[in-house]
């Protein structure tokens, strides 16, 4: 079994250009990207990163609403068939400058009462 390792700064996957300035990644890139970050080997996280791949799909193919600490709030827009697949229109919401997971201070209404 793989040694867990605490992921200090999140890990980029490694694009490759796609010849018009663009980075494609792939699931190789993302699987290299994931042991690097956890540690496992790599035949044990190729058919995770696999899965949840398979199931991020279904689930926005079936219409529902993602929220996933880390990557941001996904939620399909539009659906269009066509004849060589679906194409899915997604709005992802990023978390903004604070951690994920941080509360925004709450603003007090009124001003505190001076004590006397």
């Amino acid at each position: 079994m793989a040694t867990k390792k605490k992921v200090e700064e999140p890990v980029q996957a490694e694009g490759k250009s796609d010849g018009a300035g663009a980075t494609v990644t792939r699931v190789g890139d993302l699987i290299d990207a994931v042991v690097t970050a956890t540690g496992a080997k790599k035949p044990q996280a190729k058919p995770v990163v696999e899965a949840t791949l398979t199931a991020l799909g279904l689930l926005l193919a079936d219409g529902q609403e993602l929220n996933l600490p880390g990557l941001g709030k996904l939620q399909v827009m539009r659906r269009k068939e066509r004849p060589n697949g679906e194409v899915i229109i997604v709005k992802l919401r990023r978390p903004g400058e604070k951690a994920a997971g941080e509360k925004k201070a709450k603003t007090p209404l009124a001003p505190a009462p001076e004590e006397s």
